[in-house]
């Protein structure tokens, strides 16, 4: 999704190219408003976001944006995860 936002060089793109450089994480506010928008166009009414929300403050701020109701947090050894065929 970031890497789409980087290549149409748009100032938000151009935002997160500079979060991506730096070996930053992207602030909350950018992710969300990514995913919302990611969502909107695409006029999604189910979706799945592997590794989001990261944190309680994203799936909190996230909800307050969305209709969403569920949050699935799925943990697994890596072990079992490297020996899946």
């Amino acid at each position: 999704m970031f890497k789409e936002e980087v290549k149409k060089a748009s100032s938000f793109g151009d935002d997160v190219k500079l979060h991506l450089d730096k070996g930053d994480l992207i602030p909350t506010k950018m992710v969300l408003y990514a995913l919302v928008h990611a969502i909107q166009e695409n006029k999604a009414h189910r979706y799945v976001v592997e590794g989001f929300p990261a944190t309680a403050e994203q799936a909190q701020e996230f909800s307050k944006m969305s209709n969403c109701d569920l949050f699935l947090c799925l943990n697994q050894s890596d072990d079992y995860i490297n020996d899946l065929p």
